[in-house]
C-alpha cells in the first residue's frame, strides 16, 4: 500500500496540484493531509475547492492545522461580536 502525505499547503494551489499529481502518478492508495491547507494569502478558495474535488475521487484523511483552527475561532469571534451589537 502506498500512502501520500501532504502538510502545510498554505493556499499554494500550484504546489498543491503538483504534489497531488505526483502522488497520483505514483499510484498512492490513501492520502493524508496534515493541516494548514489555507492561509491569509491568495487562492484560499481555489485551494479548498481543489481539496474537496480531490477528496471526491480518492481515499483521504484530513487533520485540522493551526491555520484552520485560527480561521474558525476568528469566525466565531466575529459572529459573537455581531450578535452582541444586534442585541
Amino acid at each position: 500500500m502506498k500512502i501520500g502525505i501532504i502538510s502545510d499547503i498554505h493556499s499554494n494551489i500550484y504546489a498543491f496540484k503538483a504534489c497531488t499529481e505526483y502522488m497520483e502518478k505514483h499510484k498512492c492508495d490513501e492520502y493524508f493531509f496534515l493541516g494548514d491547507y489555507i492561509s491569509d494569502t491568495p487562492y484560499t478558495r481555489e485551494t479548498m475547492d481543489y481539496l474537496y474535488e480531490f477528496m471526491e475521487n480518492h481515499t483521504c484523511y484530513l487533520l485540522r492545522g493551526n491555520r484552520e483552527e485560527y480561521m474558525l475561532t476568528q469566525q466565531e469571534a466575529r459572529k459573537r461580536n455581531a450578535q452582541s451589537r444586534c442585541g
